[in-house]
């Protein structure tokens, strides 16, 4: 992008300037507004604006593609306008509460993808980490058994380990309550003494109710719901409470008191009973109708991630990896990437547009090492024989993926420099095979474009 200065002013210009703009957050790739009148918004003038790749609506949020840019472009209009308007300046993906007419459905995937997307570089981070050092191991150039090698792994699994804390941080933030009440909630689940008490199978009574016994290190939902409680317990004890005076030191005492009481009794083993009972599941699909599941979730996937579904499959992702060794999503998710890749590039190879073909092949390079947003919003979206090839290709990649026991064995961004991660035990097979389906899922989007453009026509 040459001039971010001028993009980012005619973005705020045709967005309908900065009194039409509610609140303004980004994720890795997209600027999400949340307006006061659509009416105001020039989609057309947006789409035309300087390094922008496309224009969407996600609930009450209205998108601005911008792909890897997106942290620049954010920043000068925090820098032009922040005065001016309510900016949130952390990577997010929660501009507010979903309002209007959407599903309950809709606002739970919301509500998680919100608490989710923030924290999602640090697993990326600290699984690139981990990845690092497995490969170095794994090739000869050390043993895994040197003082720097463990000191790298304590970095490496610290973002997977106190993932009670990070969602707790996150979800503070979306159920708006303080966030260090939320850590003392958190932080109790993997206090080293409570920790310590259920690896010796000894058991903790609260007044004579026997508490159960779980771990809770590397979990979502015991956090993310006990922060959810938390926000309600603590507005309930500001309301009954009157006197000034006591509110400041009884409802934040209460409110740790009665939502960690709650949630280590209740909230915390059922979460994570539920949690791992639908890992189970998941993981009992995939084994019962095996490639036939992939092949479904697959071609699905970018739809989810047009949608903003897919960030609702992390837990599952995470929960697949400490349960079960190994995630078969994340490495559909891999050959998503691919997919995405191929469908925009063969657009780019075989379209008579000259914009598109520029556009096709920016955002097909970009899908090819990472991120597919881009090429979603600013093909996919516009040419539907691009799409219909991307769902083709990645349902093949998830049928071959499952059929070859291809799993991300950390949690990282599923892009080609994380090859290592999908490495098992039988490194030489499973690379093997990786890169078999790796080619299929690729080939067979780029080939599919013309022919999902010959069967479309003929239906017109």
């Amino acid at each position: 992008m040459k001039d971010i200065k001028k993009s980012a002013a005619e973005i705020i210009e045709n967005i309908g300037g900065v009194e039409n703009v509610r609140s303004l957050s980004h994720c890795i790739t997209r600027l999400r507004f949340v307006v006061n009148d659509d009416s105001k918004i020039n989609k057309e003038a947006i789409e035309n604006v300087e390094g922008v790749k496309g224009y969407a609506v996600s609930g009450d949020q209205r998108q601005v593609i911008i792909g890897a840019d997106v942290e620049d472009v954010f920043r000068q209009i925090e820098k032009d306008y922040g005065s001016k308007m309510n900016i949130d300046s952390d990577l997010v993906d929660a501009a507010e509460e979903t309002k209007g007419n959407v599903s309950f459905g809709k606002k739970i995937v919301d509500t998680l993808s919100g608490i989710i997307a923030p924290i999602i570089p640090a697993f990326c981070a600290a699984g690139m980490v981990k990845v690092l050092l497995v490969l170095l191991s794994t090739i000869g150039i050390c043993t895994g058994e040197e003082g720097w090698w463990t000191l790298l792994w304590f970095v490496g699994d610290v973002a997977f380990y106190f993932l009670p804390i990070l969602v707790a941080i996150s979800a503070a933030r979306r159920f708006k309550v303080d966030q260090g009440l939320a850590l003392i909630v958190a932080g109790a689940l993997v206090y080293p003494d409570y920790v310590n008490m259920v690896n010796a199978g000894e058991q903790l009574t609260f007044f004579g109710l026997n508490v159960p016994m779980y771990g809770y290190a590397s979990t979502i939902f015991p956090a993310l719901l006990g922060v959810l409680l938390l926000s309600y317990v603590y507005r309930f004890f500001n309301r009954v409470i009157k006197v000034e005076a006591l509110k400041s030191i009884l409802v934040p005492m209460l409110s740790v008191i009665v939502t960690s009481v709650v949630t280590f009794i209740v909230i915390a083993p059922l979460a994570n009973w539920g949690a791992n009972l639908l890992a189970i599941v998941f993981q009992w699909l995939m084994n019962t109708v095996g490639p036939i599941g992939g092949l479904v979730i697959g071609a699905l996937m970018p739809v989810m991630t047009l949608t903003g579904l897919h960030q609702s499959l992390a837990p599952l992702e995470i929960l697949e990896i400490t349960e079960f060794g190994g995630s078969l999503v994340l490495a559909i998710e891999f050959w998503h990437n691919l997919a995405e890749a191929g469908a925009a590039l063969g657009t780019s190879f075989f379209t008579k547009d000259k914009k598109m073909k520029t556009i096709a092949a920016e955002t097909g390079l970009t899908a090819f090492v990472g991120v597919s947003e881009p090429a979603l919003y600013a093909v996919m979206v516009k040419e539907r024989a691009s799409m219909l090839a991307a769902m083709i290709g990645n349902g093949i990649g998830g049928f071959l993926g499952v059929l070859f026991g291809i799993k991300g064995y950390a949690f990282v961004w599923p892009n080609i420099f994380a090859i290592p991660s999908f490495l098992g035990s039988n490194a030489g097979r499973d690379l093997t095979m990786l890169l078999v389906a790796a080619v299929a899922t690729f080939v067979s989007a780029f080939l599919l474009v013309p022919v999902m453009n010959k069967v479309l026509n003929r239906k017109a």
